[in-house]
């Protein structure tokens, strides 16, 4: 005997609801939601061949709120579109059956009630602390890539930081189409001091994209929503050679070669909010800009292999440029 029963021939799961958003190099936002449903095994085949192609709207169960009553559906939008489904054996007699619906820059519905018992409430709630999520304490990884972009500068550091927060499951789409996909600037959590106090958060700096959305149910009322970060940095920027420091401070930019102060730029912020950066023009152009300000343009007599680089000789840094020297500093 199976031990509890389907109402109808599916019935959808908690985990139901997963999304992920894919920002391309256009700005589109390619969105993807897994549905997922249960059914007894021998009705697989029936259940498959009436999933919709084209729901209208498509909507996911919206979970628990903060009360014990069931939470609004998540309502998707119209213009999704099934892309494929898969069923697996789950149970013995039971198949689980995730559908996936794709759409491009979707257009979100108004939000219908939700339907169920109103046994059980949500341990501690998000709106307790004035908020639609909150920042989890795993926030801030990260991961560097050493990239060569020929039709920029050469090597960069390729840098993406991952933020992770948590959320009622029925506010996830709000949150999703409403966040920032260019933090100026990126900040995540910083953890805590020894002492147990809120460390200061971790300012990444300006300059980042979102490239990815990930939102995961992980009980039938809350979903752990992963922002995935870009920024392709130069490497001679962010990683110039030993006993070389290139950083900002209170809006001024400066530059040290074996301990000696070498160059300052001084954008008279008082801030580092875009900081040092060396900026692009075009193959035979670059620029030292601080905060977004020009203090110093080079150009090269030729393109050649357009490639910004430090070269050490004993105690010479130089940084050249389509092979041509920039900057010549011997400590």
């Amino acid at each position: 005997m199976i031990i509890g029963g389907l109402n109808g021939q599916s019935l959808e799961d908690w985990d139901s609801g997963a999304v992920v958003d894919t920002i391309n190099a256009d700005g589109d936002r390619e969105r993807l939601v897994s549905n997922i449903y249960q059914c007894l095994k021998h009705d697989e085949r029936t259940v498959l061949a009436a999933m919709p192609v084209h729901p209208n709207p498509l909507r996911s169960q919206g979970g628990r709120k903060a009360n014990g009553t069931p939470g609004d559906f998540i309502n998707w939008g119209n213009d999704f579109v099934l892309d494929d489904v898969k069923a697996d054996e789950f149970g013995g007699s039971f198949s689980r059956i995730i559908a996936g619906y794709k759409a491009t820059n979707p257009t979100g519905g108004v939000a219908s009630s939700g339907v169920g018992d109103i046994d059980g409430r949500i341990i501690g709630g998000l709106h307790e602390f004035g908020r639609d999520y909150l920042e989890s304490p795993e926030s801030g990884e990260t991961n560097d890539d050493r990239i060569w972009l020929a039709d920029l500068m050469g090597w960069y550091v390729e840098r993406e930081v991952g933020a992770i927060y948590v959320c009622a499951k029925e506010e996830l789409r709000t949150i999703l189409d409403a966040w920032d996909l260019t933090p100026n600037p990126l900040k995540t959590s910083g953890g805590s001091e020894p002492d147990g106090s809120v460390a200061d958060e971790v300012n990444w700096g300006y300059g980042f994209e979102v490239i990815e959305l990930r939102g995961d149910p992980i009980s039938p009322s809350f979903c752990k929503l992963l922002v995935q970060h870009r920024k392709n940095i130069p490497e001679a920027a962010e990683r110039p050679p030993d006993g070389m420091t290139i950083a900002c401070e209170n809006g001024i930019c400066y530059l040290t070669w074996k301990g000696t102060l070498f160059e300052t730029w001084d954008s008279g912020l008082g801030v580092c909010n875009e900081g040092f950066e060396f900026y692009r023009i075009s193959d035979t152009v670059v620029q030292i800009r601080c905060n977004g300000i020009v203090f110093d343009t080079f150009e090269a007599s030729a393109a050649g292999t357009h490639e910004l680089k430090w070269t050490v000789n004993g105690n010479e840094a130089i940084l050249t440029y389509c092979g041509e020297i920039w900057k010549d500093f011997i400590a």
